[in-house]
């Protein structure tokens, strides 16, 4: 009787990666399973990743669940920790495969000295909004005997995940030597497509914006000065006694010129400002408002200030809401400048 070297699931995940790295796995069809860069053991947020690989020529991320155990209820474990994975991936795919790249940077440069994908590289794959994945559970040989509650488990998933076996040599392959069509129903996988979406920190996602301005703005207004007045507050200033301003709530987000002045200085700015109101609004949009601000107009005491606004819904603070909020910015500076320029201010 052959001994079992699989004794550990290290070992086990261990000799997946080597498999997935070798490029000698080959399914019934005669395609290699192969990866380009793989890692063990790959933490992310709440998990551990047993294996995650890439392929470059099929822009796909393979991910392994390893599973020592040879009892049905061990191995429907794995299968159900493969669903709460892909949960995880679907909000947090981008964030999962920047760490992904990082963790291995690590790894490989301690090693080899040399990357076979660049950071340049990997970068370009995350900006294409999408990877596909492929999930699989590696079971140990004497699971064999399971198939038919294995392929029950699988018919019961809402998309396929394949099924390997790690022979008690080591040897990792998506055969189970039982019959072919067995087999095929073992091995089968689905592609799933999942987006991949930044997100951002409260602090990280104001930065992000001011770095977005100055790509976005022309030359003359992208020389601004910029403020954090809080970690929720961010101020951009370009002209005296005003500044534009992003303030992020529980629940909204307000887009805004601030005007901070003294009184007369106030009155003055607002004044003009809603002498141009019919003009603002149908740049900006009827919603928008422009008022006085501040408990000075209503107690006698306090600020004077004013301000042209609006508040939105806070949505996720992701690439898509971070483009959104960076646009509608963009639009009050370049609406809203050129009025304050024909204005004398002293």
């Amino acid at each position: 009787m052959k001994k079992d070297v699989i004794t550990n699931e290290a070992i086990m995940s261990d000799k997946v990666k080597i498999a997935l790295t070798s490029g000698l796995m080959k399914s019934l069809d005669g395609k290699r399973l192969k990866c380009d860069i793989a890692l063990r053991e790959f933490k992310f947020r709440e998990g551990i990743y047993d294996v995650v690989g890439y392929n470059k020529q099929e822009n796909t991320v393979y991910i392994v669940e390893c599973k020592l155990g040879t009892n049905i209820t061990s191995i429907g474990q794995a299968f159900g920790q493969i669903l709460a994975y892909k949960s995880v991936l679907t909000g947090r795919g981008y964030e999962f495969l920047l760490r992904f790249y990082q963790k291995y940077n690590e790894d490989v440069i301690k090693r080899r000295g040399y990357l076979k994908i660049q950071l340049e590289d990997w970068i370009r794959i995350l900006e294409r909004k999408k990877m596909n994945f492929k999930f699989f559970v590696a079971v140990k040989e004497q699971a064999r005997r399971l198939y038919k509650e294995i392929i029950s488990i699988k018919s019961n998933m809402n998309f396929r995940i394949g099924t390997l076996m790690v022979t008690k040599d080591g040897v990792c392959t998506p055969r189970f030597w039982i019959k072919d069509e067995i087999d095929k129903k073992l091995a089968e996988t689905d592609s799933i497509v999942i987006s991949l979406v930044k997100k951002y920190g409260m602090m990280s996602f104001l930065e992000a914006i001011e770095e977005k301005l100055n790509i976005l703005l022309p030359d003359e207004y992208s020389k601004f000065k910029t403020y954090k007045a809080t970690t929720n507050v961010k101020q951009f200033k370009l002209f005296p006694s005003t500044h534009y301003e992003i303030w992020v709530m529980k629940n909204k987000i307000e887009i805004a010129l601030h005007v901070e002045a003294g009184r007369k200085k106030t009155e003055k700015i607002l004044s003009f400002l809603k002498s141009k109101e019919g003009e603002v609004k149908s740049s900006l949009g009827k919603h928008v408002k422009i008022e006085e601000w501040g408990k000075g107009w209503t107690t006698g005491k306090g600020s004077y200030w004013a301000r042209v606004y609006e508040r939105v819904a806070r949505k996720d603070l992701n690439e898509d809401f971070l483009n959104e909020i960076s646009e509608r910015i963009k639009e009050y500076i370049e609406i809203l400048q050129p009025l304050l320029k024909q204005m004398k201010l002293r």
